[in-house]
C-alpha cells in the first residue's frame, strides 16, 4: 500500500514518494537557471531530475485539496517574474 502524506483536516494528501522527489526536482531546476535556462519543459526538466517526464507531470499535478485545479501547464519558468539575470 502506498503511504501519502496526511493533509491538516486529515484527509490523505499527496503520495510520500512525490513528496519526497520535490526537492529532486527542485534543484534540477536550480541548477537549469544556473546554466541560464529560463524556460524549461517537462520532458527537460525529468532529464535533468533522473526521472520519466509522465512520473513529473503527475507529480507535479499533485494536489491536496478536494475540488482544486490540477496543474496542466508543461512548460515551467526557473526565474520568478520580475527577477533580473
Amino acid at each position: 500500500m502506498s503511504r501519502s502524506v496526511m493533509t491538516e483536516n486529515g484527509q490523505h494528501g499527496i503520495p510520500e514518494a512525490t513528496v519526497n522527489r520535490l526537492p529532486v526536482y527542485l534543484r534540477a531546476l536550480y541548477a537549469l537557471a544556473e546554466r541560464g535556462v529560463a524556460t524549461v519543459s517537462s520532458e527537460e526538466l525529468a532529464a535533468a531530475a533522473g526521472v520519466n517526464s509522465a512520473k513529473l507531470r503527475k507529480d507535479l499535478s499533485a494536489r491536496t485539496e478536494p475540488g482544486g485545479s490540477a496543474m496542466t501547464s508543461t512548460t515551467w519558468c526557473t526565474r520568478s517574474p520580475g527577477s533580473s539575470g
